[in-house]
């Protein structure tokens, strides 16, 4: 009889938290459990929490904090799904980048010629590892395939979805992409806006060109969850007077917070105009008042206005 994670009668696969303490003070390796938990626990087998024992393994032996397992294996079908289908799994990506759980039909069953189905994907991420169950099922009727509450289970596979975004949504090696990114950091969006345009460009493929808010919107979305380490990552929900489309909120409150606006433009010479709606409606609706009154104080303000392969930026500083 074959069992899969969702069995509740068999026992799990993976070390317990008692059993990786065990390991860990065997081998006198030098650990903060919580640490550790946040990295490689999370794995729902049944009723047990387990920890992923290929990495805690590899942690074990080479003694620092690391993804181990998600370097295992080979990702490509998951990277092609991901990015075909970026715009129709939009708003489901959106909740677990951000950390929350999204509810799914789960297929026990799926035929190998329709691994590559939309329908199929989110049941092949739970299947492969990617995500975890966190509730027990839901079926309206017994005829339904059963509703699951996923997530994603920990910071090693937050951090696949963090750099697949990367690999194959800006086709950008790691180094470009931080240095792009150390601009924004600080403050230098001059060197930003020149370094990210030409990113774009880049990245945007011919067919992409038409797309509509929603795609580069999760662009920018898995674009900015680079810097989910350092900040807390809002999209589309509801800041002050309106519904911000992306702001970063540092956990550290003496560094710059930044609140985006995007706009689509109807031509190449709509950009100017768009980039200047996209900043004001930032100011109308008061976005920085509400990132002032969670305690960041420095804040930068930046509209972005996209048409096909072509995009253009103008900020302020919040005091401006």
């Amino acid at each position: 009889m074959v069992s899969t994670i969702l069995d509740n009668k068999y026992k799990h696969f993976g070390l317990t938290e008692l059993e990786v303490i065990e390991m860990l003070n065997y081998y006198k390796v030098d650990y903060e459990l919580n640490i550790v938990k946040q990295w490689y626990n999370g794995y729902n087998f049944g009723n047990e929490l387990v920890y992923n024992p290929w990495s805690i393994i590899n942690y074990v032996f080479k003694g620092q904090i690391a993804p181990y397992w998600v370097n295992t294996s080979e990702n490509s079908l998951i990277n092609n799904l991901q990015f075909d289908y970026l715009e129709e799994l939009s708003p489901e990506l959106e909740k677990i980048y951000s950390g929350e759980a999204i509810s799914i039909p789960v297929n026990e069953a799926i035929p190998f010629d329709e691994l590559d189905q939309l329908d199929n994907i989110w049941s092949l991420l739970l299947f492969m590892g990617y995500l975890t169950t966190i509730e027990q099922p839901y079926q309206e009727t017994l005829v339904d395939i059963p509703k699951y509450q996923v997530a994603i289970p920990n910071i090693e596979v937050f951090s696949f979805f963090r750099t697949n975004f990367m690999k194959i949504g800006t086709k950008t090696r790691t180094n470009t992409y931080e240095d792009i990114m150390s601009y924004l950091k600080c403050g230098n969006i001059e060197e930003f806006r020149k370094r990210f345009k030409v990113l774009f460009k880049q990245s945007i493929s011919y067919y992409d060109a038409d797309k509509q808010k929603k795609f580069y919107h999760q662009f920018m979305l898995g674009f900015l969850l680079y810097l989910n380490y350092e900040y807390k990552v809002i999209s589309n929900r509801e800041y002050w007077e309106g519904r911000v489309d992306i702001a970063l909120e540092p956990y550290d409150k003496n560094l710059i917070g930044f609140i985006f606006e995007f706009k689509v433009a109807n031509s190449q010479e709509d950009l100017q105009t768009a980039v200047q709606i996209a900043l004001e409606q930032i100011n109308d609706r008061g976005y920085a008042e509400e990132m002032k009154a969670n305690g960041i104080q420095k804040v930068l303000k930046l509209g972005f206005a996209f048409y096909k392969k072509s995009v253009e930026i103008a900020f302020e500083h919040s005091d401006s």
